[in-house]
């Protein structure tokens, strides 16, 4: 007779992409969704996009808090329509944070949505550094 084994379920491929990013990611954005997200740099400003589509604005929360922390909220549902028979339908919540660059204007911070893509402009400050005289 042939004695039984245990067959374990432990597989080297049981992870996720998330724990591949909690490495490599930096410590001040928090990846909470799928969806595309991205800042960009430009020479007056910062750009951080991210991908909402079907939802309308005002299902879209954004808030800065005092230490420059900009958290994102969107809300994804549909409604039924008239006639309709509702057998499965998907609610999507997502959430996404970064830390606001080094010299930004917060209180000229804007966000627009077009097509889907939510922008948030960050635009810089214009302050440079300047001689300290001794008295």
């Amino acid at each position: 007779m042939i004695p039984r084994t245990e067959i374990s379920s432990y597989s080297p491929f049981s992870f996720t992409l998330r724990d591949v990013f909690n490495d490599i990611w930096p410590d001040d954005v928090q990846l909470n969704s799928k969806r595309y997200h991205g800042l960009s740099e430009y020479p007056d400003h910062w750009e951080y996009r991210v991908d909402v589509p079907g939802v309308d604005k005002e299902n879209i929360d954004i808030s800065i808090s005092p230490s420059g922390l900009i958290t994102i909220s969107c809300d994804q549902e549909s409604e039924p329509q008239d006639g309709e028979t509702v057998h499965f339908r998907r609610q999507t919540k997502n959430q996404f944070t970064f830390t606001v660059p080094d010299g930004v204007d917060q209180d000229e911070i804007s966000a627009h949505l077009e097509n889907g893509v939510l922008t948030l402009e960050l635009p810089k400050t214009s302050v440079s550094s300047r001689k300290i005289d001794i008295e």
